[in-house]
């Protein structure tokens, strides 16, 4: 099915994934008599009440078209993990792409903070998968933390379809979710297909909501490699930063043909047999260059030791965007910019600005699915959003040069 709006995601085959929930039930769920439920299917529509939900304590963004909803629905362990761990994800999806929260929780095992974007029916919609999410997977029941963020122009509805129906299948979250958004109303798909992605806004909530001191923000399909948080924990708890210090985590994008990558030695063979490769970079590379793949993949001797810095980052290109770890207190992303492009490379040109420090760390790495290349990649409307943004970059530059005139570049 191809999803309409704000992202395409990519179509992901969850047989290895889901290797631990090879159980298969099916669900009828009609919101219209939830008295004809039985078993299961009525506790999936009862689950709904556990949502923490008052609109009246809603917050705006500082324009007013945006309003937000903390903790909806908490993990289970958030404190917890946030307690047992000094890094947490914070991440943030539209309702077509909330299905990638499957396998990032089951290969990061610590605290993840989510923002979700929705309008209209949207909003039962999500509740609804949510519920299943939490039902068929203990990894997003526990560690997820749930948060709402919506445009003021389209505002959340809880009315119901008539019939309402779908096939809960736990072995296969994507098409559940298909089955979710064929009751997407015209009038939604239509707003979809006008409104600008917030994700700086979205970026913002999640963060702040984490509860570690460091963070790891990502976009909701960043998967990380399998026991990261452990080892990355390891490593921030006898980290001697002596400077403002930005971890960044190398991303590849997997063919779509290949199993998820256990190790570096085995992710350093994808990429040598051209299954794999560093992220964006046939889509635009100065995003991505100053990390130094190369010299990443050079280092085939610590593929299997501790989490540690590979090298310094000294030369940063302007449009330069890493996925990185650092301390909770870096600066927020400019909400200016919204929709896409100059999202994550204006937040990241203002830490540099600040004199942080970027350091690549190794054997650690997250992956993204699909080879991405420039022609699948853009389109007219997202030409039309980078040119916006591209107008408003002038402007934020000399604000941020002003803003840190002593400012000591670290590259």
């Amino acid at each position: 099915m191809r999803m309409v709006g704000f992202q395409e995601p990519l179509s992901v085959n969850y047989q290895f994934l889901h290797q631990r929930h090879q159980q298969d039930f099916i669900k009828n769920v009609s919101i219209s008599d939830t008295a004809t439920c039985e078993g299961t299917s009525a506790r999936l529509v009862e689950n709904l009440e556990v949502f923490n939900i008052n609109w009246s304590l809603s917050r705006s963004d500082s324009k007013h078209r945006y309003r937000f909803l903390d903790f909806i629905l908490p993990g289970n362990k958030f404190v917890e993990l946030s307690k047992k761990y000094k890094v947490s994800i914070a991440t943030q999806t539209s309702l077509e792409w909330l299905h990638f929260i499957v396998n990032l929780s089951q290969h990061w095992t610590g605290p993840v903070s989510l923002a979700v974007f929705v309008g209209g029916e949207e909003f039962l919609l999500a509740k609804l998968y949510i519920t299943y999410l939490r039902e068929c997977f203990p990894h997003v029941k526990d560690q997820i933390s749930f948060h709402l963020a919506y445009s003021m122009d389209y505002p959340p509805s809880d009315d119901p379809k008539p019939e309402f129906k779908y096939k809960q299948n736990c072995t296969n979250p994507e098409a559940v979710l298909s089955d979710l958004l064929k009751y997407q109303s015209p009038r939604t798909i239509n707003w979809k297909n006008n409104t600008l992605y917030p994700q700086n806004h979205l970026r913002n909530q999640a963060r702040r909501n984490c509860q570690t001191e460091y963070v790891y923000v990502t976009d909701v399909d960043i998967v990380p490699c399998i026991g990261m948080a452990d080892s990355l924990d390891a490593f921030l708890r006898k980290s001697q930063c002596e400077r403002l210090c930005a971890y960044v985590i190398p991303v590849y994008e997997l063919d779509e043909k290949v199993s998820f990558p256990r190790n570096k030695a085995e992710m350093l063979k994808m990429a040598k047999k051209r299954l794999a490769r560093p992220y964006h970079q046939m889509v635009y590379s100065p995003a991505q260059s100053s990390t130094d793949y190369k010299r990443w993949e050079s280092n085939t001797e610590d593929a299997t030791g501790p989490v540690h810095v590979n090298h310094n980052i000294t030369k940063c290109k302007e449009w330069y965007e890493p996925f990185y770890v650092a301390r909770a207190c870096v600066p927020d992303y400019d909400e200016r910019f919204i929709g896409y492009g100059f999202t994550r490379n204006t937040q990241t040109f203002e830490m540099i600005t600040a004199g942080y420090q970027f350091q690549v760390l190794s054997p650690i790495f997250s992956y993204h699915w699909g080879l991405r290349t420039y022609k699948n990649n853009y389109n007219v409307r997202r030409y039309k959003q980078v040119r916006t943004n591209a107008a408003l970059f002038l402007s934020f530059r000399a604000e941020v040069i002003a803003r840190y005139p002593k400012g000591q570049r670290a590259c």
